[in-house]
């Protein structure tokens, strides 16, 4: 999920993924809240982090959720 106006993306990872992105900068990515942060769904500063790590983000966050023929090939 994409907030311009807020200029933050939502993204669905795995709890693991979660809690490393979490600790690389916490003021600029954390948890949802409630149930959905438990569920995996992680929030991202866009002004603060550089391409890379979104496209990271991205990418882990669509392997956790499309169908596994269709995640393989963008797995590391």
């Amino acid at each position: 999920m994409l907030n311009t106006q807020k200029k933050q993306a939502t993204f669905k990872l795995s709890a693991i993924d979660q809690s490393v992105f979490c600790d690389f900068d916490r003021n600029s990515i954390w948890p949802a809240s409630g149930a959905w942060g438990k569920q995996g769904w992680t929030i991202f500063d866009l002004t603060a982090l550089t391409a890379e790590m979104l496209i990271d983000a991205l990418t882990l966050s669509y392997c956790n959720v499309a169908s596994k023929n269709l995640s393989e090939k963008y797995k590391a």
